[in-house]
């Protein structure tokens, strides 16, 4: 055990009691201290990858499921992201992107990687993924997934070195991807093209899709939307938001495009891998009337946000919450302190319920049938 990894735990866990508005929310001071002791006896601590593995599922343990914010983040200059990306389709990991050299890969199912079973590598994710619910876990396990580093931060993965095995799976038949990790850095994967934000497109003459994939806004390009927006209103009968993929950032960007929408008919289309102020935007379209279209985001409505960053030393950057925000009488409202914080505790014990965003119509997952469930509402079909 590297005693210096020892105290950079500590350290970490004295930065989130100095910051957070209520890292007791759980336990009290002895239970935490206990906590810390009990895995770091429990686990190897030796170098970087243990420590980040460790430190998080400190953390995940202290604070799930109230706070998905709070994180130890690797500052990964030199890590390698593999030729690939993969989706959790029915449990597994299956390749659905590829750099052009990789891509005879695509549709296989991971199975083992190094020999260790896909099952045990799932299960040590999901020991130290900090997430309120399945969907955000869902989507860490897929970024873990493609990254060297991340991989070899978990104990049935610490022995990987620069050539790993990936047996891969296939109608029945298997195979071995062979990967030298010195050979594959930066290739660009292929069928990935992001859709930009505050774009938008016709469904239809009177439908307008509105694309809002992150909660930031350069070179004014929210008014500049809006302007056209305005400009062509009288011919659009429906709205489309599409906030899929949108992982946060600043939510009151969102306002003056909330303003304009809600008081006409909409649409509003979100995925897994909605986040943070993605899901408020969501939650203020849901609280306007509009039909909500999708599946499970990837937060709770009520939750703990709004992050401060602390380097520690050159590798990582720890996440910390400080503020606490729930949604009443049709707008957030933001707890600061820990002063504050426990009066409310106190006085609004069910705010801190998990409250989730409310799905109109779910989507099939194997069909991703968006577009359908959009025509049948605007038909009037269902």
């Amino acid at each position: 055990m590297n005693n210096n990894y020892v105290k950079k735990i500590y350290d970490v866990i004295n930065l989130i009691k100095k910051n957070h508005p209520c890292i007791n929310i759980k336990y009290n001071e002895e239970q935490i201290d206990n906590i810390v002791k009990k895995n770091i006896k429990k686990y190897q601590l030796d170098n970087k990858y243990d420590f980040f593995y460790l430190t998080n599922l400190i953390i995940k343990e202290l604070l799930e499921p109230y706070d998905s914010h709070t994180s130890l983040t690797p500052i990964i200059i030199d890590d390698v992201w593999f030729p690939f990306q993969c989706t959790i389709i029915n449990n597994y990991p299956t390749i659905t992107l590829t750099s052009k050299y990789f891509s005879k890969y695509k549709g296989y199912i991971i199975k083992k990687i190094d020999g260790i079973n896909i099952e045990i590598i799932l299960s040590d994710m999901q020991k130290h993924i900090i997430s309120n619910n399945e969907s955000w876990l869902r989507r860490k396990i897929e970024l873990y997934l493609s990254s060297f580093f991340y991989l070899k931060s978990l104990p049935s993965l610490r022995k990987i070195n620069n050539i790993i095995i990936f047996t891969l799976e296939k109608n029945n038949k298997t195979i071995n991807l062979k990967l030298d990790i010195n050979k594959v850095k930066n290739q660009y994967l292929e069928g990935y093209v992001p859709i930009k934000n505050y774009s938008y497109e016709y469904l239809k003459p009177n439908v307008i899709i509105i694309h809002f994939t992150r909660c930031q806004d350069k070179n004014n390009k929210l008014e500049k939307l809006l302007n056209k927006l305005n400009q062509n209103k009288d011919n659009i009968t429906w709205y489309i938001l599409d906030l899929r993929n949108n992982s946060g950032g600043n939510s009151d960007i969102f306002i003056p495009l909330f303003e304009f929408l809600k008081d006409k008919k909409t649409i509003t289309l979100v995925n897994y891998k909605v986040f943070s102020g993605g899901i408020w935007a969501a939650q203020y379209m849901s609280d306007i009337g509009s039909i909500i279209v999708g599946e499970e985001v990837g937060d709770t409505i009520n939750n703990f946000a709004d992050k401060r960053f602390f380097e520690i030393d050159d590798d990582f950057r720890l996440d910390i919450s400080c503020k606490y925000f729930y949604f009443n009488n049709h707008k957030f409202h933001k707890i600061v302190g820990k002063n504050e914080f426990n009066k409310f505790y106190e006085n609004n014990k069910k705010r801190i319920i998990q409250y989730k965003l409310k799905i109109d119509y779910k989507i099939n997952k194997n069909k991703n049938n968006y577009l359908e469930i959009i025509n049948n509402i605007i038909n009037n079909k269902i």
